[in-house]
């Protein structure tokens, strides 16, 4: 998959689900934060189905998987991202699922070479010193111009995890140090951006994290949690 670009299929659906969903995908695709092309389902990173498909039945997992299901039970599937669609799903909703399985594939493509626990970008980064300012992103938002590239997608999946200094965010997102006051003086405006202070006595006084499983999975729920009640999606 190309930078910033990702492939979609629905190939699998029923004649008339498959015309819908590529009528309205075709103005979603213009506003998500990915190319998106359309492709085979066999070289997708993201597959839609539908009730006439069971996920467990596709002969291989695909990143991403998202169900146009009316029976629960079709949409269960080995993919480590998933998420369903409600019948009367709308271009905004579409968006949404596009920009989350974005920022899922980013993420997800950040980190599988060294096969890192999903914490492991702020692990590895140097601790913050007492004193440093440390930020959370309380809200998912959708970042337009000049935010929505690759280095700053990274940089709001770290601040969607935990707590992180400005110095720790350029280092996982490759944004360079102005870029990163620039996001954050963006998310401040926004009213999304939770801010902290670590103190002597925190540093202190906090307990080291143990090693937590690989579980990718962790970032795409909370994301689809603030995400949800925006797009009006199922759970």
């Amino acid at each position: 998959m190309g930078h910033l670009q990702g492939g979609i299929a629905a190939d699998l659906l029923l004649p008339a689900a498959r015309e819908r969903f590529e009528k309205i995908f075709a103005v979603a695709a213009r506003k998500s934060v990915f190319t998106w092309l359309s492709t085979a389902h066999t070289q997708a990173d993201v597959v839609l189905i539908d009730d006439s498909v069971r996920a467990d039945a596709l002969g291989h997992v695909p990143p991403c998987v998202v169900c146009l299901c009316k029976n629960n039970g079709s949409a269960r599937s080995a993919s480590p991202w998933q998420t369903q669609l409600s019948g009367d799903y709308t271009v905004a909703d579409v968006i949404d699922v596009l920009d989350r399985a974005a920022v899922f594939l980013l993420d997800w493509q950040a980190r599988p070479a060294a096969q890192r626990p999903a914490a492991a970008p702020v692990a590895s980064a140097a601790p913050a010193l007492p004193g440093v300012s440390l930020y959370h992103l309380g809200s998912w938002v959708s970042m337009g111009v000049p935010f929505n590239n690759p280095q700053s997608l990274r940089a709001l999946a770290l601040l969607a995890q935990g707590a992180v200094s400005a110095h720790q965010i350029s280092q996982h997102s490759g944004l360079e140090p102005e870029r990163t006051s620039a996001l954050l003086d963006e998310l401040q405006r926004r009213n999304v951006l939770i801010t902290s202070l670590r103190t002597a006595s925190s540093a202190a006084h906090r307990t080291p994290p143990r090693p937590r499983p690989a579980a990718p999975i962790s970032l795409v729920q909370r994301l689809s949690r603030w995400l949800g009640t925006a797009s009006g999606q199922n759970a």
